[in-house]
């Protein structure tokens, strides 16, 4: 019996020190990976960063995808590429990006459509914009333009209006779905009652395209898409939908001055990373941006596409994400709008 007890004593005396010994490289490990985590981010980025952009390239959310890896690799040194992921009203690039790794080197080029709209346009969004997402910053804000093909005989909003209300077949119409210019457009037609058969399309370009060639009467798009074909003649501006006219389209009036005050949408663009990011990444990404943003160079490079410089921090813009879901949730509930109105 005594030889018994011994025995158990012995055999509990080891496994305590096993215990102790395996707390102790598991604590020893775990200080290790910490440790090896902090240095991880005091070297981000020491390898390629990518940047998906969720709609066709050349339109204003690959143009500010592009700024901020032209910025980033010049602060970092690094090779940022822009990746575009199109599909989905954009819904397709952003479900990638919340579910990659949360490292910095996956980011987003974000903006209203897949962030603002589509949480309330459809129902199973495969991410969720406020828990998904760590906001880095927004670079800036653009309005929308309503241009048609020149061939049109219409030179303002008004005569729009009315030859829209003369013809018996519809303006053909081309719509991203999800975006701005399809909220810009609900309105119009609710406060006009323009008579429009809405042809659909994946992105701006294709539309624009689609507009040049004479295939649509009508298109309505961000600034930046559509300001060189403005300048070069190739399509008809008839108004700027804001308040104030854009500097670099002055003798362009904007919907308030044609009597429409209430048909009004900016665009915004901002970058995000998947949630989970470690905060120090985030900052070093956010203060690099928005000391570019803050030159003279890249805040004249943004005004000269028509945009206006934001570089808010990621407190601001998740802030700004809170606020507006809700917000376009209640316009979308209020004007009937659908993901393929």
């Amino acid at each position: 019996m005594n030889h018994r007890r011994a025995s158990w004593k012995t055999w509990l005396i080891a496994l305590g020190t096993a215990l102790t010994l395996g707390s102790l490289a598991s604590n020893g490990q775990a200080a290790s990976n910490g440790q090896a985590a902090g240095n991880a981010q005091a070297d981000f980025p020491n390898k390629p960063i990518k940047i998906i952009a969720t709609y066709q390239p050349g339109g204003t959310n690959d143009i500010m995808a592009r700024l901020a890896a032209d910025i980033w690799s010049k602060a970092f040194n690094v090779p940022v590429v822009v990746e575009n992921r199109t599909g989905s009203s954009g819904n397709l690039g952003t479900g990638l990006v919340a579910k990659a790794k949360p490292d910095g080197y996956t980011l987003l080029a974000g903006t209203f459509g897949p962030i603002t709209t589509s949480p309330t346009l459809y129902p199973d969004l495969p991410y969720d914009p406020l828990k998904d997402f760590a906001p880095v910053g927004r670079l800036a804000t653009v309005p929308n333009v309503i241009f048609v093909n020149p061939s049109l005989p219409a030179n303002s909003l008004g005569e729009l209006i009315a030859l829209s209300k003369r013809r018996a077949e519809p303006l053909k119409f081309g719509i991203v779905y999800g975006g701005t210019p399809q909220f810009l457009v609900a309105k119009l037609q609710r406060t006009t009652h323009l008579n429009l058969l809405e042809i659909p399309y994946k992105g701006g370009t294709s539309a624009l395209n689609d507009l040049i060639g004479n295939h649509l009467d009508l298109y309505i798009d961000n600034l930046p898409l559509v300001l060189p074909q403005i300048r070069g003649g190739t399509v008809k501006a008839l108004a700027v939908a804001s308040q104030q006219r854009s500097p670099q389209l002055p003798d362009v009036p904007t919907t308030a001055e044609a009597g429409y005050p209430d048909v009004e949408v900016s665009a915004w663009h901002g970058i995000l990373a998947p949630a989970g990011t470690p905060p120090q990444v985030i900052e070093k990404l956010n203060q690099t941006l928005v000391a570019a943003l803050h030159t003279p160079e890249v805040r004249e490079r943004i005004e000269r596409q028509g945009g206006t410089v934001i570089a808010d921090s990621p407190e601001q813009f998740a802030a700004f994400i809170r606020s507006e879901v809700p917000r376009w949730a209640s316009v979308i509930h209020q004007n009937n709008i659908t993901a393929n109105e």
